[in-house]
């Protein structure tokens, strides 16, 4: 047999076991505003009175004074993995990772408003340590950055707004994982591991990149049913967004392993395993840097929320949040050279349901203190608890504070707690039969801090 006759039967779910771009529970960022973060989330009635209202509700840009708002939130994301056979237990790297936001109006008019804004509101990162952690052959980091570029128009009649914003998005993926020797196949029948090699030898390091842009819309309308009551509703449409040029790049990894005597690959013993695998990172192998491409779905989202004010300055709020996830059924693979794949995701449509308060504390300086709670269920049923995203049902918990600081400038800062409960999941390929877990991620959630400072001209 030639060494370039060794062949691969790859499990083509590679890097995308599963994508990060299909869990926005986990994956989505809402916080786009440190005002809106501080209380929870809580801004489909009566956004905050920045420009940041055009991502929570593009009608509440309207009445806006000329206004821009620059910020950012830093998310600190944290679980850990227990193995249930060998109690090895395995950590998130510790991390920071920023999602800025930009955000312009101005009025039109009297009553009429145009806006623009700039928010990431999908963009974070998993990373685990590629040469130690066991689910690295699903998958050791998962970055996802979706931009969005947002046009936005709002108007006022009397007690009722409306606004609309055009969601230009660029997307961008960068999955990593390492591909495992003693699963791969030697020869017709004959996999590696029934060569001795042992499972979790890794042979190759393989990354997904790719791009794309999509568009969608946001629309919003709010109505003051009284001085101290308001009703509002947010609707943010579907997306498809189709991947042409993306690339699956794969470098060997050295293993340092040798065949042994009376192989069945009839290899003299001593024959460098490297040596085998070789071709394969070559031209006409499998494993070569290739073109790929897909087509993911951006689920629609309805918010819809009240905000009641019972005491001059108290104002209490409460947003109910539904995401169809059940869009995103599965996400086809389309590759150059290795076969293509479609994988199933079956994420079911969830609430999020958010409760927030906001305290003027001193009206002369707008100085306000700020709370909320958040409750989301999980999208990704059993079998789709893994190392890309470990999703679990969850609780965040947040604080605030907003004050003027100049005539121009104001600045809101904000914190939220994320505490996620334990869920059982795997860091191995299902296998037919066999269970859909190995263990338990636990201890899951993430830090973040928000700051935003608005200027009024």
């Amino acid at each position: 047999m030639r060494r370039s006759e060794v062949c691969f039967a790859l499990a083509a779910a590679l890097l995308l076991a599963r994508p990060a771009v299909s869990h926005a529970q986990g994956y989505g960022v809402y916080e786009q505003g440190a005002c809106t973060m501080g209380r929870g989330g809580t801004a489909a009635a009566r956004p905050c009175a920045d420009a940041s209202g055009m991502y929570f509700n593009p009608a509440g840009i309207a009445g806006l004074p000329t206004s821009g708002s620059l910020g950012g939130t830093v998310i600190m994301p944290f679980t850990t993995w227990s193995n249930d056979n060998t109690q090895i237990q395995a950590d998130f790297l510790s991390k920071a990772y920023p999602v800025p936001n930009l955000y312009f109006v101005a009025p039109v008019a009297k009553r009429y408003a145009l806006g623009f804004g700039v928010y990431v509101p999908y963009g974070l990162t998993t990373e685990w340590d590629k040469e130690t952690f066991e689910g690295r052959f699903l998958g050791y980091k998962t970055s996802l950055k979706a931009i969005y570029l947002q046009p936005t128009a709002a108007a006022q009649f009397g007690k009722f707004k409306i606004g609309a914003g055009l969601d230009i998005t660029h997307l961008s993926v960068d999955l990593e994982r390492k591909l495992d020797l003693s699963q791969q196949f030697a020869a017709p029948g004959v996999t590696f591991g029934m060569l001795g090699i042992p499972y979790g030898t890794d042979f190759a390091d393989a990354n997904i990149t790719g791009s794309a842009w999509g568009v969608g819309y946001n629309l919003g309308a709010t109505f003051d049913l009284t001085k101290q009551v308001s009703l509002g509703v947010r609707y943010l449409g579907r997306q498809k967004v189709t991947a042409d040029g993306g690339e699956a790049q794969f470098t060997q990894d050295p293993t340092g392993l040798v065949l042994t005597a009376g192989n069945p690959l009839g290899f003299p013993a001593g024959t460098p395993v490297d040596a085998l695998l070789a071709p394969q990172f070559e031209t006409g192998g499998s494993l070569v840097t290739q073109g790929v491409s897909t087509s993911i779905r951006l689920p629609n989202q309805l918010v819809m929320g009240v905000a009641v004010t019972p005491v001059k300055a108290l104002t209490v709020m409460f947003d109910a949040q539904y995401t169809w996830w059940e869009v995103l059924d599965e996400i086809p693979l389309d590759f150059e050279i290795l076969p293509n794949q479609s994988l199933v995701l079956n994420d079911n449509s969830v609430w999020t349901w958010r409760f927030g308060a906001e305290l003027l504390l001193n009206k002369e300086h707008g100085t306000v203190f700020r709370g909320g709670f958040i409750f989301h269920e999980a999208a990704a049923p059993d079998q789709s608890v893994i190392p890309n995203l470990p999703e679990a049902s969850r609780n965040d918990y947040s604080v605030g504070f907003g004050t003027r600081i100049s005539k121009t400038f104001y600045i809101d800062a904000a914190y939220m707690l994320v505490d996620a409960y334990n869920r059982r999941g795997r860091t191995v390929a299902l296998e037919p039969g066999g269970p859909i877990t190995n263990g338990l991620y636990f201890n899951a959630g993430a830090n973040l801090v928000s700051v935003t400072l608005t200027a009024t001209f």
